[in-house]
């Protein structure tokens, strides 16, 4: 998902689809140590989404305590 797409969600439901990026990852990783992973491309595109998510949310925090003052 894009940016602009992911700051129209609930932070909420972002963090669940934190928690399930970071399983997912885990996965893979395990996979990869076992050797039947073969795209190992598609974790550093994981990677790179739940980066984004969790940057959304840090964004989210911030503008909630900015508004609160």
């Amino acid at each position: 998902m894009k940016a602009k797409e992911l700051r129209q969600i609930a932070p909420e439901t972002l963090q669940l689809k934190v928690e399930e990026l970071r399983a997912q990852i885990e996965q893979m990783r395990f996979g990869s140590q076992k050797g039947s992973e073969k795209n190992v491309n598609k974790l550093s595109m994981v990677r790179h989404e739940l980066s984004r998510i969790l940057t959304i949310l840090t964004e989210h925090e911030k503008n909630s305590h900015s508004s609160t003052k």
